[in-house]
């Protein structure tokens, strides 16, 4: 079981982030003790980006087990906010425009394939 969340990382009060998202891991690993939990880092580059990555990764960091690995996916570097430029990520600052969203969605991917060994895909 697979479970790439950016739920949470999206409050703007970063400190309120942390708890709610340790609490979506250990229900997560209740239900699987082998799920591996992809916690994405957010785009934006305002003045609480920095404590708000450090806190996700310090936490990611404590959580992280082979059993059950919990894993941060860097969206942020290289991600072009100003929607008036040509090579932009969004069109309004925060939310992913097409392009945003398929490299977005190329760092999910990245992050998940080392753990999909062994797994077979099912539609």
């Amino acid at each position: 079981m697979f479970a790439p969340y950016h739920l949470g990382t999206n409050d703007r009060d970063s400190s309120d982030l942390i708890e709610p998202l340790e609490d979506i891991i250990r229900l997560l690993r209740v239900r699987n003790p082998h799920v591996v939990v992809l916690v994405g880092q957010l785009t934006l580059h305002d003045w609480k980006a920095p404590l708000r990555r450090f806190r996700v990764n310090r936490m990611v960091n404590r959580l992280n087990t082979p059993e059950s690995p919990v894993v941060a996916v860097n969206h942020f570097e290289g991600w072009v906010e100003d929607p008036s430029r040509k090579e932009t990520d969004t069109y309004d600052w925060i939310h992913p425009n097409p392009r945003g969203q398929a490299r977005m969605a190329l760092a999910w991917f990245a992050a998940l394939r080392p753990h999909l060994k062994g797994t077979s895909a099912t539609m």
